[in-house]
């Protein structure tokens, strides 16, 4: 057996498998119709030509916001997208598709907004780099700043390692 029982449209209790069928494909179209009905991310594009974003949310925001000014100022400009909710708009989808490499930056250990994205999106896995703060203090700009420049040298590392090699 794959499933108890359940309830039709009226909400009466049945076993009938096409009423099950019936409630999956109306939860389905709910779930379609939730994503138009989400708040839009914001998306901030600081330059079309830059391939490298940062995607944030919820209380990391002005951290966010102020480490990609830091690091404008240190001639690393990023795109970036501020998701406000879930299931994702379509925007969220097109934002990353416009990139080749998106951070993420969450505010626990296991990158659960990575993994959603991931789950919930036609991407590329490695397209998306979590950059994680879980230590028990507020997350500050200098961290993501930290983290974002670390991650660009080691894939320059590789890259150059990668060129030399040919």
């Amino acid at each position: 057996f794959t499933r108890g029982s359940s309830h039709d449209e009226y909400a009466a209790y049945t076993e009938d498998n096409d009423a099950y069928k019936r409630s999956m494909e109306r939860l389905a179209r709910k779930w379609e119709t939730a994503k138009g009905l989400m708040p839009a991310p914001h998306i901030s594009i600081s330059d079309d030509a830059v391939k490298t974003g940062v995607i944030y949310f919820g209380t990391s925001t002005h951290a966010v916001q102020e480490a990609v000014d830091d690091l404008a100022q240190a001639g690393i400009v990023l795109n970036t997208m501020r998701i406000k909710g879930f299931p994702f708009q379509d925007k969220v989808l097109e934002f990353i598709d416009q990139h080749d490499q998106i951070f993420v930056v969450e505010q626990n250990r296991d990158g659960q907004m990575r993994t959603l994205l991931i789950n919930e999106l036609p991407i590329v896995p490695e397209k998306l780099t979590s950059i994680t703060h879980f230590d028990g203090t507020p997350i500050d700009a200098r961290s993501i700043a930290k983290a974002v420049e670390d991650k660009l040298a080691v894939q320059n590392q590789h890259q150059n390692c990668k060129g030399g090699a040919q």
